[in-house]
Order: C-alpha cells, then structure tokens, then sequence
C-alpha cells in the first residue's frame, strides 16, 4: 500500500527572500564542534548505552 507524504513547503516572495538571507547569514557562522575531553566522554557514554541491561 503505497503512502502519501506532504511535499515540503514552498516559499514565495518576502518570505523566500528573508529565508535566503538568513540562511546566507547563518552558513558563515562558525559551527560548535565537542573537545577531545568532551568527544571522549561521549564515546564512554556510548559505549556504556550498548551495555545497558534492561
């Protein structure tokens, strides 16, 4: 049985416009990225949801 899904949404006139300069705004906003502690203390956390026992 096939399934419909809505299309996304299109954008016209000031609203397209504001969208594209936002988004030109946005793209040369540097990206926060984890530390090495930080990327570290992830991966234990992780590690330990694999071995969770219920």
């Amino acid at each position: 049985m096939a399934t419909f899904f809505k299309s996304s949404p299109i954008l016209y006139g000031k609203s397209a416009e504001r969208f594209d300069r936002e988004a030109d705004k946005n793209k040369s906003l540097q990206t926060p990225t984890l530390s090495e502690e930080e990327n570290e203390e992830l991966m234990r956390f992780l590690e330990k949801s694999k071995n969770f026992k219920f």
